[in-house]
């Protein structure tokens, strides 16, 4: 199994579609997953779609090299694709948090002393309005 530690391998999941590479195809054949072991790639049972028919592949490896003699899967282009644009909006994400994390940070302590003083004014008036208005009910206070 290779794998990229800047761009993990997603782990297989039940009923996702991949390609298989047979080592005697010329082109991916799709199979669907079967069965997976958690906190691996090898998938322990992948239903393959052949022209001629479908078979059942056990533990077949995850690699993305196409030089390979072995029986391997590997997400689909569009696959890799959807993964690499998440990738890059989870970067963006955590850019932006972390930028706005230093303007609170610049602004927390003016921020919070108004809104203390700003909390203690509408307290009085509040106090204020309550203590000089008739009850509804029976017109005391």
């Amino acid at each position: 199994m290779q794998e990229n530690k800047d761009h993990p391998v997603q782990e297989p999941t039940v009923g996702r579609i991949v390609h298989y590479f047979d080592p005697h195809a010329r082109i991916p054949m799709p199979a669907m997953v079967q069965a997976v072991t958690p906190g691996s790639l090898t998938i322990p049972c992948l239903h393959v779609y052949r022209h001629d028919g479908t078979e059942v592949m056990e533990y077949v490896d995850h690699t993305s090299d196409t030089a390979g003699m072995m029986p391997r899967w590997d997400w689909m282009p569009y696959q890799k694709g959807q993964a690499a644009k998440t990738e890059a909006l989870e970067k963006q994400l955590e850019s932006e948090i972390a930028q706005m994390a230093k303007s609170v940070g610049k602004d927390a302590d003016k921020g919070l002393a108004s809104l203390s003083r700003s909390r203690v004014t509408h307290d009085n008036e509040l106090s204020k309005t309550q203590s000089s208005t008739p009850s509804p009910v029976d017109g005391k206070r």
